[in-house]
């Protein structure tokens, strides 16, 4: 009986990190397209290391709206810089 709520324990656990890693991937993926999109500049390369080191789901919520609403791909570093130093 503890064997298997342990083993469901863990299969509940490796699934709701597999969800996170979903939404991470997703969230990374799309906003590096809108920023391709809107700035017709490939910054994959570039901004993917500080985009993988976020792990809120809820920061990339901001951050695609940041990528969507940014006059410049600066402006839009700075915010990713900020949220990546814990500053906003």
């Amino acid at each position: 009986m503890i064997v298997e709520q342990w083993v469901l324990s863990g299969r509940e656990e490796g699934r709701q990190e597999g969800r996170h890693l979903g939404g991470k991937a997703f969230a990374i993926e799309h906003i590096l397209e809108v920023l391709n999109e809107r700035f017709q500049v490939n910054v994959v390369a570039m901004l993917t290391p500080a985009l993988e080191a976020i792990d809120d789901l809820d920061v990339f919520k901001g951050l695609l709206r940041s990528a969507s609403a940014a006059e410049h791909l600066e402006d839009f570093v700075r915010t990713l810089e900020n949220c990546v130093n814990g500053t906003q």
